[in-house]
């Protein structure tokens, strides 16, 4: 499993994702579109993205979360958030100065 480059996981009901998919290193491309992925539960510390899916460990540089309950407000306030941005943002703009029209939206999320 650590040479797993892309996992879709799509319409599974889901509700976080771990942070043992982290160890995935080499994983660089994750769909969990229509599940159930929120940000935090409410009064609860764990969030529904592991921050060690995120963070500077982490190889994941695209994320799908479209038709999830989350807000990108939800996604930005997660720890590890920075460090996802910085990698997507280093990627989008190789696609953007190698030409190809690149998706600018936050992981397909409102």
């Amino acid at each position: 499993m650590q040479e797993l480059q892309e996992l879709n996981v799509d319409g599974n009901k889901l509700t976080e994702l771990p942070a043992a998919l982290a160890r995935c290193t080499k994983l660089k491309v994750l769909s969990a579109r229509r599940n159930s992925l929120v940000g935090r539960s409410a009064g609860a510390k764990v969030q529904s993205i592991a921050a060690e899916l995120l963070g500077e460990g982490s190889a994941v540089q695209v994320m799908n979360l479209e038709g999830n309950p989350m807000t990108k407000e939800d996604l930005q306030g997660m720890d590890g958030f920075d460090a996802f941005l910085t990698r997507r943002m280093k990627l989008k703009n190789k696609e953007i100065h190698g030409g190809l029209n690149s998706d600018l939206s936050l992981c397909g999320l409102e």
